[in-house]
């Protein structure tokens, strides 16, 4: 498999499941804020749709869950097809430590943990540290054309963004934006990786069996 572009089924499987984790985090969280009237794009965080009525509080609890969740075991699958260079290593272990406190986070929500806000911001603060640094450092693993022609340069670009967003964001000074649209731009590109990237994955030819894949020499 060192020098095919084709990935195994695995690898498909995780393509999907990262598409999925962001997908339902974004759709559920996007209903859950125009069925709490005390959320506004602007000037709030997504922390406060913790307290959405019921049954949007708890869907939304449980769509952090799993966009953690999701994630990590995506990760996993995913694994493989990353070219064999340290940073696979290292980048995807940040990555799955962000997983790791969202689902944490999610899980303190649904159980209906006390302090669940706090430990969603925490979380936030958390994945958007680990998923601009993972994405960032996976990116130097991303060099095969045949499989990451623009995969790796998008990578690498929404890794600086998560990072320079997220640093904005925790320092607290928004200028004329608010807190909530500071926070989207640190998020928004750490959730739309997952979608575009899954997308790709999936669409990466597979292994099959018995099957023979000539590479062109460049």
């Amino acid at each position: 498999m060192a020098d095919t572009p084709l990935v195994r089924r695995p690898v498909h499987t995780g393509g999907i499941l990262l598409l999925a984790a962001a997908l339902q985090f974004v759709v559920i969280a996007i209903v859950t804020g125009t069925r709490s009237s005390g959320f506004s794009v602007w000037s709030t965080t997504l922390a406060t749709l913790v307290a959405a009525p019921a049954p949007w509080g708890l869907a939304f609890d449980a769509s952090v869950l799993a966009l953690g969740a999701l994630g990590i075991v995506a990760l996993l699958l995913v694994w493989s097809s990353f070219d064999e260079h340290p940073n696979r290593s290292w980048g995807l272990l940040v990555l799955l430590a962000g997983g790791a406190a969202t689902a944490a986070a999610g899980l303190l929500l649904v159980l209906s943990y006390p302090l669940g806000s706090l430990a969603f911001r925490a979380a936030r603060d958390v994945a958007v540290a680990a998923v601009g640094a993972g994405l960032i450092t996976i990116s130097f693993a991303m060099h095969r054309p045949e499989r990451w022609r623009f995969s790796g340069p998008y990578t690498l670009a929404s890794g600086a963004v998560v990072l320079a967003a997220g640093a904005w964001l925790a320092s607290g000074f928004h200028l004329a934006l608010g807190v909530g649209v500071t926070e989207r731009l640190a998020l928004a590109p750490a959730l739309l990786w997952p979608m575009v990237e899954g997308i790709h994955i999936v669409r990466l030819h597979r292994f099959a069996p018995g099957l023979h894949v000539k590479v062109a020499a460049a």
